[in-house]
């Protein structure tokens, strides 16, 4: 209803970046307990890397970023009379 693309985007990214951050901050210490719970068990162990988890959640950050992108990007090119007359 008159914003501009960029504006959609953002919004609609700030809105679906919150659930996936918590998500984040949820599962990387609890992959990090659960990883290194498993690898005691072997007799030749390895340590666990950090830079594993923090692609993980870069990858996570970056599929959550695509996937809001490219919906916001259909959102945007529909008319918005249109949008109005289906609801």
């Amino acid at each position: 209803m008159g914003a501009n693309s960029i504006t959609v985007m953002f919004t609609l990214a700030r809105e679906f970046l919150l659930p996936v951050l918590i998500s984040i901050v949820i599962a990387l210490p609890l992959g990090w307990i659960i990883v290194r719970n498993l690898l005691k068990q072997f007799a030749y162990r390895i340590d666990i890397s950090s830079y594993v988890f923090a692609g993980i959640a870069a990858g996570a950050i970056v599929i959550a970023m695509l996937t809001v992108s490219f919906k916001a990007y259909k959102a945007t090119g529909i008319n918005p009379a249109e949008a109005l007359k289906v609801e």
